[in-house]
């Protein structure tokens, strides 16, 4: 087959990737209590590895983590948000290629498709990284020495659930409040895509 031509074999050697696919508070985490699922390599029909499905509690977990990181990144100018999302284009780029080569694995696409989605997520970064200073309020005069002004902040901690489908990759703006967290989830039906970006970007 011409993919796998392109494909290198070694990669999925790698146990960094395919160990401990859940990542909670930028550490890896094994879970136990949830049901097991196969990832598999569509091309071949081969598994790849396991992969726990989290709980409630789990998921509860997550969010509670994040909730306690929030007012660190929230404390942040937009100057160094903005720093923190060109720096995560970089990396993507740098990684590019093994990045695609997961997907197009993990995920059963062409590596040329593959290549396109990292590429389109290192412009949505790149885009974003100077979006931040054009995110400004509203200033209302009222009259009579009076005036009202808005200020846009971020809503916060979420959590998503979003149908796995074949790329998922789309520039959106709330990249910008939870840069690599999202990146995440628009690889969200190639695990072992999630655990590499998850042990690149800290």
């Amino acid at each position: 087959m011409r993919l796998t031509r392109h494909l290198n074999s070694k990669a999925l050697d790698s146990k960094n990737v395919m160990d401990a696919l859940h990542f909670v508070g930028g550490a890896r985490v094994h879970l136990n209590a949830g049901q097991i699922f196969n990832v598999v390599e569509p091309r071949s029909g081969k598994t790849l590895t396991k992969c726990h499905a989290a709980t409630p509690s789990d998921v509860s977990n997550a969010v509670n983590t994040a909730h306690k990181a929030l007012p660190l990144w929230a404390a942040m100018s937009w100057t160094e948000r903005s720093d923190v999302l060109r720096k995560t284009a970089k990396l993507l780029r740098k990684h590019c290629e093994e990045i695609a080569r997961w997907e197009s694995i993990d995920n059963g696409k062409p590596i040329s498709e593959a290549r396109m989605d990292v590429l389109s997520c290192i412009d949505t970064f790149s885009y974003y990284a100077g979006a931040g200073q054009s995110l400004v309020g509203q200033h209302i005069p009222l009259g009579q020495d009076r005036f009202a002004y808005t200020k846009r902040e971020p809503l916060g901690v979420v959590g998503c659930i979003e149908r796995a489908q074949r790329s998922k990759l789309r520039p959106k703006p709330r990249f910008v409040k939870q840069p690599a967290p999202h990146l995440y989830r628009h690889f969200d039906s190639c695990k072992l895509v999630q655990s590499f970006l998850r042990r690149s970007i800290r």
